[in-house]
């Protein structure tokens, strides 16, 4: 890659940046700027845009619950940016939303992580400006929304299988059991005990002992436990990553994830911990569930006062 063609990846870099910046600044007429003229806006719940005159508008009243206190308290992190240039005035880029809120737009138990989401984008220079073009956003969380056409340009669903077994599941499959994780942590950090206990079979076992606790069998133990969870926890998040499924039979899978939990127990201790899930699935009257779940430590966990 070249000097000049860094340069210009940094410069969209600095632009997604300044959104960033002015979206929280509540600078909705410098943000609409930063957008060509026949933009194309994808952003699930707040709707399409294709109206670019009407974007500061658009962008002010999307906002407006979240900024009650002033600019600032509404925060867009983004990162793990990746920028393709596809011509001399053309590029497309790929990057993640970590949006936390203030106030009393914070979600339940004050988790201050209000989206999770990843941007896929495309940038076009503009009387020698680089400015976007496209921009679709993709909620991965607390529900996950994902637009028309982004599996297909950045996941690779035609998983090659570790083993003639693999064959039997589909990328269906697959997405339908991580949504399992995905809907467990949203349960577990809104303090929803029947949310978080929906992804388990009734029989499931949620094995803690390498954590230093015990193994829960069915689900009334695991609703003994995940009290226990509600009673001492102030606020929690819990981040699931790096899924590989394993497919044993049209009804039966294993697989590993990886969690990040951070969060404080009710005398502001931190309670965090970086861990593994070796786990079980199993199709139960038409729609998969977790069977087992194993949850070791990677790092040493941080559970005083838990």
């Amino acid at each position: 890659m070249t000097l000049e063609e860094l340069l210009e990846i940094e410069s969209i870099k600095q632009t997604r940046t300044l959104g960033a910046r002015h979206l929280d600044a509540g600078d909705w007429e410098a943000l609409a700027d930063l957008y060509t003229s026949d933009a194309r806006c994808e952003f699930g719940p707040y709707g399409t845009w294709e109206d670019q005159s009407a974007f500061a508008r658009l962008f002010r009243e999307a906002e407006e619950p979240f900024v009650k206190n002033g600019p600032y308290s509404n925060l867009h992190v983004i990162v793990n940016h990746v920028v393709a240039l596809t011509g001399p005035d053309t590029a497309t880029g790929v990057i993640y939303l970590l949006d936390f809120v203030t106030g009393d737009m914070m979600r339940a138990g004050g988790n201050p992580l209000y989206w999770l989401g990843v941007y896929d984008e495309e940038y076009r220079k503009v009387d020698g400006r680089w400015k976007i073009a496209r921009q679709s956003l993709n909620f991965t969380w607390p529900e996950r929304t994902f637009n028309d056409g982004f599996f297909e340009r950045h996941a690779n669903t035609a998983v090659t299988p570790a083993s003639p077994r693999a064959t039997t599941g589909s990328a269906t499959d697959f997405e339908e059991i991580c949504q399992l994780s995905a809907r467990y942590a949203s349960g577990l950090d809104a303090f929803d005990m029947d949310a978080l206990l929906e992804p388990f079979s009734d029989d499931a076992v949620f094995d803690a002992g390498p954590m230093g606790l015990e193994a829960y069998s069915g689900k009334d133990a695991l609703r003994e436990f995940f009290g226990h969870n509600q009673e001492v926890m102030a606020d929690q998040m819990h981040l699931f990553g790096n899924f590989v499924v394993d497919f044993d039979g049209v009804d039966a899978a294993h697989g590993t994830n990886y969690l990040l939990q951070d969060g404080h127990n009710k005398d502001g201790a931190i309670v965090k911990c970086f861990c593994r899930n070796d786990d079980t699935y199993q199709r139960v009257a038409g729609r998969w569930r977790i069977a087992t779940r194993r949850i070791s430590p990677l790092m040493p966990p941080q559970l005083e006062g838990y």
